[in-house]
């Protein structure tokens, strides 16, 4: 049953395609850093800050942990065009699920699958003690944006960590398995009928319980009143079931937390989506310095 997994991260694969696209070039006022993260004695995380703060001052900057979709998440970073002093830092997940899932050679990627998402917060954990000892930051302006598969990560981060001030969600959703299931079940029943619907559930449930990873609900129930949260959600989502993006305003409502929700124009955050990244981004913007977790 555990090997059920790497068919769940195949899934995911293909529900959360990469909002990242092509590389774009950077403003000249930003700098390139790197830093490697040993999370385990024989594998590290090698991870890309964007540093848009001046170099001459002697201002403290905030700092954002950024992950997006589910490849090449450092990439994301590319997208960001800071237009106050930030530092962004992210890395790639350490796994890449098969783009083809064949039966049964891709049962093999199981434990890597499922060692890759405690691999991917322990590395959260560890860049952001990295960020804080910098003498260039602001320690209380903390922040992580989880866009579309990163959303879970972004949550799961920040109900362990009091000391991320901030979490921006951008196309979000709960009901993980759900989801999941329904993504499938659209899949197999055109060959399968209705064996396609109970196939769909008997995988993504035994997937789910074999990953063994905090579901954005149980992440919501542990924010802390000081937090503050944007759901950005969007007007005609195609890619998620809107139950799911409606039960993660739900939890959030019910939480301590501090939340807001807006919602953008069209359709969930895709590659290319120049406008709708830039409208996104200046959402962002707004609310940071709003709630003075940016300068």
């Amino acid at each position: 049953m555990k090997n059920c997994f790497c068919l769940v991260a195949f899934l995911i694969g293909l529900l959360f395609p990469s909002i990242l696209g092509a590389s774009e070039t950077t403003s000249t006022a930003v700098r390139h850093e790197f830093c490697s993260l040993p999370i385990r004695p024989d594998k590290e995380i090698r991870a890309t800050l964007l540093v848009s703060n001046p170099l001459k001052t002697k201002e403290k900057t905030p700092t954002l942990l950024v992950f997006g979709g589910f490849e090449r998440a450092a990439r994301v970073l590319e997208l960001v065009k800071p237009s106050i002093p930030i530092i962004a830092a992210s890395f790639d997940y350490p796994f890449s699920p098969p783009r083809r899932f064949e039966f049964p050679q891709s049962f093999r990627h199981a434990p890597e699958a499922k060692r890759a998402v405690q691999d991917t917060l322990k590395g959260i954990r560890l860049l952001k003690s990295y960020l804080h000892q910098r003498p260039d930051v602001n320690k209380t302006q903390t922040l992580i944006l989880g866009a579309s598969f990163g959303a879970p990560f972004a949550l799961a981060a920040a109900a362990e960590d009091p000391d991320i001030t901030g979490v921006i969600l951008i196309h979000g959703f709960a009901q993980i398995p759900e989801t999941l299931e329904q993504r499938l079940a659209q899949r197999l029943q055109p060959r399968f009928g209705l064996l396609g619907e109970v196939l769909a559930k008997l995988v993504t449930s035994i997937g789910w319980w074999y990953l063994e990873a905090p579901s954005p609900e149980e992440s919501i129930a542990n924010l802390k009143s000081h937090q503050r949260v944007l759901m950005v959600s969007a007007e005609k989502d195609n890619l998620l079931p809107k139950t799911s993006v409606d039960a993660l305003w739900h939890s959030l409502e019910h939480s301590q937390a501090q939340v807001e929700r807006v919602q953008t124009n069209g359709d969930h955050i895709q590659a290319g989506a120049s406008s709708l990244i830039k409208e996104v981004s200046g959402l962002v913007t707004q609310w940071m310095k709003t709630h003075r977790l940016a300068p």
